[in-house]
C-alpha cells in the first residue's frame, strides 16, 4: 500500500487531502478506495492519519479531525501524532500497518519521506487540486499561488503530477537592524555584492552581519530566493 504524504514546507487545509485518502482492499484495512463518497456511504470508514507534532502542537489536529468527522458521516479519523513520529510509525509500517495520510516534512534526519519517494511509496495527489475545499465552493487549485505545485518539492518525479501536498504558506525574508545601519553609516545592501562588501565591514568591527537559527529554516529562505530569482524551472 502506498502512503499519501503531505509535505510540511510550503500550505493548504489538511481536510482536503483526507477527503481523497483511501487504502487498497487487499491490505486488510477498512478504508475506502479512491472514488468512493467522502462521507463513507453506509459503510463505516476509518482513516489513519500520522502526523509530526510540530510547533502547532496536537490540538490543531484534534480540531481538524473533529470538524472533518462532523462533516463526513460514518468517517472516523484515527490519529497518531508524535514529535518523533518516524520512530513511532516505522514499526507499524514494517508490520504492514500504513497510515492513509502522512504529515511529514522532507529534509529531516530520519529521511523517511525521501525513502518513501525513492521506493515509489507515495500516492499521486494531483486529483486533490480539482476537489472543492471542504465547506466551500472553490477548488483547491484556486487557493494556491501560480507555480506552487510545479516544483520538485511537490512533484518529486518531475512528471507533472503532485505527490507531496503543500501544507502552509510561510513568508520568508531577511530582517535587518535599521538602527545599527544608521549608527554605522551603512547603506542597506541592494545586491549580493553589496551584501558581501557590508559583511567585510561588519567583520572588521566584530559584528556577524548575517545569522540564522538552524539549517532547516535557512533552507526555506534559500529555496524562496531561488524561486524568486529564476522561477519554478530554475528551482
Amino acid at each position: 500500500m502506498k502512503l499519501r504524504n503531505l509535505l510540511v514546507a510550503l500550505s493548504l487545509v489538511l481536510v482536503v487531502a483526507l477527503a481523497a485518502c483511501g487504502g487498497d482492499e487487499e491490505d486488510g484495512n477498512t478504508n475506502k478506495k479512491d472514488g468512493d463518497k467522502a462521507d463513507g456511504g453506509n459503510e463505516q470508514v476509518t482513516l489513519h492519519l500520522a502526523a509530526l507534532e510540530s510547533a502547532y502542537g496536537a490540538d490543531v489536529w484534534e480540531n481538524i479531525i473533529k470538524a472533518y468527522e462532523a462533516s463526513h458521516e460514518n468517517v472516523t479519523v484515527d490519529l497518531t501524532i508524535a514529535k518523533n513520529i518516524e520512530e513511532v510509525i516505522r514499526p507499524e509500517m514494517q508490520a504492514g500497518n500504513y497510515p492513509d495520510v502522512f504529515l511529514l516534512a522532507t529534509d529531516r534526519e530520519e529521511a523517511l519521506t525521501e525513502t518513501l519517494i525513492k521506493e515509489n511509496g507515495i500516492e499521486n495527489l494531483t486529483s486533490i487540486l480539482d476537489m472543492n475545499v471542504s465547506g466551500e465552493e472553490v477548488k483547491v487549485a484556486d487557493k494556491l499561488l501560480d507555480g506552487f505545485t510545479d516544483t520538485l518539492a511537490t512533484n518529486p518525479y518531475a512528471d507533472g503530477d503532485m505527490y507531496l501536498a503543500p501544507m502552509f504558506y510561510s513568508p520568508t525574508g531577511l530582517f535587518y537592524n535599521a538602527a545599527l545601519l544608521e549608527e554605522k553609516g551603512w547603506d542597506v545592501p541592494e545586491t549580493w555584492d553589496d551584501m558581501w562588501e557590508l559583511g567585510d565591514k561588519a567583520t572588521e568591527e566584530g559584528i556577524s552581519l548575517f545569522t540564522y537559527p538552524i539549517a532547516g529554516y535557512f533552507d526555506t529562505l534559500v529555496r524562496s530566493l531561488l524561486y524568486a530569482s529564476g522561477g519554478p524551472r530554475f528551482l
